[in-house]
């Protein structure tokens, strides 16, 4: 493929959006009302999603992870050297969806997450994981927290602590 034949096809995807908005007929947001429509049933601004709304108490602080209490054990604290964090993105992707990343102690993840108003939360699978193999205790503690976070059911933000309740038992953060 020639660099002309490559400017052209990049050119055309990039119109892409615009020649699809363009296309998009009456239901394009910020289009004119066709008759029998009121001015006052266009869209004039993006709403935000209920996920968006419920989820910004808690998003864009690193949180620090202090202690993974699972169901089936007793209490796991990170070594202060390799202290595994969170950071729920408040923004929607460009897919459309919220995002978190966090490093585990040895390996860094992301995934898509989801909240409700009831104070709900949920990371569906899969999520992204970096591969690198970790030493004891930390693999103990990483194996337990994308265990607990897999199962995220809800979340509570009281004092500047973040509960994440799991069907593993529970996540403890605080911001920093």
């Amino acid at each position: 493929m020639t660099i002309r034949s490559l400017r052209t096809a990049s050119m055309l995807l990039c119109s892409l959006p615009l020649i699809l908005t363009a296309c998009g007929g009456s239901d394009a947001p910020g289009t004119t009302p066709t008759a029998g429509t009121s001015a006052e049933a266009a869209p004039t601004a993006e709403v935000p999603t209920p996920a968006a709304a419920a989820a910004t108490e808690f998003t864009e602080t690193k949180w620090k992870l202090v202690a993974i209490h699972p169901n089936d054990g007793d209490a796991i604290t990170p070594d202060p050297g390799a202290v595994p964090t969170l950071e729920f993105n408040a923004k929607l992707s460009a897919n459309g969806v919220l995002r978190v990343i966090g490093f585990s102690g040895c390996n860094h993840f992301f995934g898509d997450y989801t909240t409700g108003a009831d104070g709900s939360l949920s990371l569906p699978a899969p999520v992204g994981m970096t591969k690198v193999a970790c030493a004891e205790p930390i693999q103990t503690l990483e194996t337990a927290l994308m265990k607990s976070l897999a199962g995220a059911s809800g979340y509570s933000l009281e004092n500047g602590v973040l509960t994440i309740r799991s069907e593993n038992g529970s996540l403890h953060f605080e911001g920093g």
